[in-house]
């Protein structure tokens, strides 16, 4: 095997198979630092989490055929079409990311297309850093690939689940509704394309080995349903905040398979809490319920990559920094200091071209509030009804325009005016009519603010090009990075 492509910035692990050679060639000779061999590799683990994955997507396969030769009288029932539907979690720097795009590429490279959900607000793989993020996948992703151009993003604003856990829990069940409504569409969708077909075998026998031979190269049975889902979750999983967080997201998605990478210990909490559970036994997703009919949960342990990279807090910020530069200018160059694809433009917005909100008011704004242990005696009661008012207030007015908000502070939608504070944060453009509409709706594009005015409050954006903006109203959030 020879290697002749530029790396990715960290390490890059190759598994070449038992007995296997690989020669590095140029750029990679003169720019990797190291090569070594690894006596133990996690590949066959891995491999066995795919098998189990497979199996899952070849018997919702079968039943969608099934269900399309029997017609509207024998249709199945959706969970019985629908996918396998993992998540892999783990702590920090235990390799979640590139797991998660390892089973992507088997199950690419087997004819399916899975949906890839990247819930690690703090990375950004298919969005810039404190999104919310899924795509369908049909091609084999890379190890430093770039973006998709247009995957399905909500913008959460902020680096860790833990600064809004009502925001965070929000979104993810506003984008599990979006995507199984997809995944619905694109069953029915490729139900009747099997019905088409095979009512064309029927009429045209003498064709039929040329037909099945096309249906092995794009067989409709493989939809978008049927090749499941994987999720990447953040790293943040310690405490029962977080433990809780992550029970509430898997019954929103319906997560059949969770694969814990690099702790035993959360292996053995979540086989606890999770393992053998039904899905949607709490009645919170659409393949099972109280009755307790969906699939059960199975909770199993990968090993993490001795080459898995640990990064500090100062290498994710530059990790964050080269995301957002990557979105506007492209993708680095292979040559190094070569010049980029992208040419951004820099537009000037008039106050009243562009209307900002900010989802979850003072307490998501990056100032951290202080504990009522640490408050004068009186204060600490006096604060919690005072946030108990105004969480009612905002769940009123929020139901009230019909955003789709909350009943807590956390989702409140806050309007501001462009002031120096706002100069290298990334706001989102969100595809809403009007500023109440911003929760709830998707991410048409983003914008990164350069300068502000402060006498005619204009602002001074790069945008990825130039002409009119695709929306008005800009979601800010706490995601700040410098380009060079």
């Amino acid at each position: 095997m020879a290697l002749s492509a530029a790396p990715p910035a960290g390490s890059v692990v190759v598994d070449g198979g038992s007995g296997s050679a690989t020669t590095l060639g140029p750029p990679l000779e003169t720019a990797v630092a190291m090569t070594y061999v690894a006596s133990h590799t996690p590949m066959p683990s891995y491999l066995n989490a795919h098998d189990a994955l497979e199996a899952r997507r070849t018997l919702a396969a079968e039943a969608a055929a099934s269900s399309a030769a029997g017609g509207a009288g024998h249709r199945r029932a959706r969970k019985e079409t629908e996918g396998p539907r993992a998540i892999v979690v783990g702590p920090t720097n235990a390799g979640k990311s590139t797991i998660s795009k390892i089973l992507l590429n088997y199950a690419v490279r087997g004819g399916w297309r899975p949906t890839f959900l990247d819930l690690d607000v703090g990375q950004g793989t298919l969005a810039p850093p404190g999104c919310l993020a899924a795509t369908p996948v049909d091609a084999p992703l890379a190890a430093d690939a770039a973006a998709p151009d247009a995957p399905l993003a909500f913008y959460f604003g902020s680096a860790s689940p833990s600064d809004n856990l009502e925001l965070f829990r929000y979104l993810v069940s506003r984008m599990a509704g979006i995507l199984n409504r997809r995944s619905e569409a694109a069953s029915e969708a490729a139900e009747r394309q099997q019905q088409q077909q095979q009512q064309q075998q029927q009429q045209q026998q003498q064709q039929q080995q040329q037909q099945q031979r096309e249906k092995a190269s794009q067989d409709p049975s493989k939809s978008v349903a049927a090749s499941g889902w994987v999720v990447n979750w953040p790293g943040w999983c310690d405490g029962e905040e977080a433990l809780s967080l992550l029970s509430d997201v898997v019954d929103s998605l319906s997560i059949d398979t969770v694969l814990v990478v690099g702790s035993e210990r959360l292996h053995a909490v979540l086989q606890e809490r999770l393992g053998g559970k039904r899905v949607g036994g709490s009645g919170g997703n659409t393949r099972g319920g109280d009755d307790g009919d969906g699939p059960r949960i199975s909770v199993a342990n990968v090993p993490r990559s001795e080459g898995a990279v640990v990064r500090d807090a100062d290498t994710r910020r530059a990790a964050r920094s080269a995301k957002v530069k990557e979105y506007f200018y492209g993708p680095a160059s292979a040559r190094p200091g070569g010049p980029r694809q992208l040419r951004p433009a820099a537009l000037r917005l008039r106050p009243g071209e562009l209307e900002l909100v900010r989802i979850g008011g003072a307490a998501f704004a990056g100032r951290p509030r202080a504990p009522a242990t640490a408050l004068p005696i009186g204060h600490g009661d006096a604060t919690a009804a005072a946030a108990a008012a105004s969480g009612a207030a905002a769940g009123a007015s929020s139901s009230a325009a019909g955003g789709g908000g909350g009943s807590s502070a956390a989702l409140r939608l806050e309007r501001r005016e462009a002031g120096p504070e706002l100069v290298h944060s990334l706001l989102a453009l969100s595809h809403a009519k009007s500023a109440e509409g911003a929760l709830s709706e998707p991410v048409a594009g983003f914008l990164y603010v350069t300068a502000v005015d402060a006498h005619t409050g204009a602002v001074t954006v790069l945008a990825p090009c130039g002409g009119s903006l695709p929306g008005r109203v800009a979601v800010a959030g706490n995601i700040k990075v410098f380009l060079e």
